[in-house]
């Protein structure tokens, strides 16, 4: 944002998101797109991709902060855990 480098900002909680986005653009005077969106979810990714490139937005740094793992007994992780796991922390910056 101190570069006044126009920023995409994507993640679940879109109240969140306004409220940094927000900030950044009071704070830094940088313009911020708000994409909500859950990366555990199969084709998310995709769909980014394509709403940032309808939108003539270019991605020229990516800072990936998205990170999720599993608690507990590696036993009792259900397969639906273990296949949001690998979307966020795998297959979502492919």
């Amino acid at each position: 944002a101190r570069w006044e480098i126009p920023l995409i900002l994507v993640a679940r909680n879109v109240e969140r998101l306004t409220l940094l986005a927000n900030d950044l653009q009071r704070c830094y005077g940088v313009s911020c797109v708000v994409l909500p969106a859950d990366l555990s979810e199969p084709h998310v990714a995709r769909r980014i991709h394509e709403t940032t490139k309808r939108a003539g937005l270019r991605v020229d740094i990516l800072v990936n902060n998205a990170g999720i793992h599993a608690s507990g007994d590696f036993v009792d992780v259900t397969s639906e855990n273990i296949r949001k796991l690998m979307h966020v922390n795998a297959l979502s910056v492919a």
